[in-house]
């Protein structure tokens, strides 16, 4: 795909089409076998980007109405971890989601797009995004700072459909930088039971009390 003043365009095997950002207008054509939510990820990820948000392959899940969010590449655990979610959460993709930034912050949105996890509820849900955690399968449940500059890069990497446009480099940095200023991305080691939301928990209680120290 490739956006070129301010029209994307989008070619696959099975499909063709092109997306006015501006007018919010498409076309599409497309062969009997091919499916529209090809062509509508596209869409959804320039149009998240135009807007200043993200379109991220991760998963997502809301827990106590608080958003979060794990992502990593293929095979990293989006879908083992959201299946280890779900017996106390809410999981709305293990395979992408919305980020979007509000007056208080950004917040967690489902799309209606199917990921490896068939029943996942895929709802029309929204949360405060409270943590944003890049997963590492380990043989234990630790959290790790990131490096804001590390985060950055790897959220970027996480963007589909416009981290390979090169005009859009500088503008998907910029919204990846803001939001790892904003929203703090951890590295999340975690093996294979939902023991991950203890620590989660803790840091969440941490935070709080340190708040309520402050005076927030």
């Amino acid at each position: 795909t490739a956006a070129v003043d301010g029209v994307v365009n989008f070619t696959s095997y099975l499909e063709r089409g092109s997306f006015d950002l501006a007018s919010r207008h498409g076309v599409l054509t497309m062969a009997p076998e091919a499916h529209v939510e090809n062509y509508l990820r596209v869409v959804y990820a320039h149009l998240c980007l135009n807007a200043n948000s993200l379109l991220l392959h991760a998963a997502g899940v809301i827990r106590e109405g608080l958003g979060y969010v794990f992502f990593g590449p293929s095979g990293a655990g989006k879908t083992t971890t959201s299946r280890l979610a779900a017996a106390t959460a809410d999981v709305l993709s293990d395979d992408l989601v919305i980020l979007r930034e509000h007056e208080d912050g950004y917040h967690l949105y489902g799309v209606p797009f199917k990921g490896e996890l068939s029943d996942a509820p895929r709802a029309n849900q929204t949360a405060p995004l409270q943590a944003i955690f890049r997963l590492r399968q380990d043989r234990r449940h630790a959290i790790q700072p990131l490096p804001r500059i590390v985060a950055t890069a790897e959220l970027a990497g996480a963007a589909p459909f416009v981290n390979n446009d090169k005009s859009l480099a500088d503008q998907l940095l910029g919204v990846c930088h803001h939001l790892a200023n904003a929203v703090p991305v951890q590295t999340l080691h975690f093996r294979r039971d939902d023991g991950f939301w203890q620590v989660i928990d803790e840091q969440n209680r941490v935070l709080s009390q340190t708040a309520s120290a402050n005076g927030r």
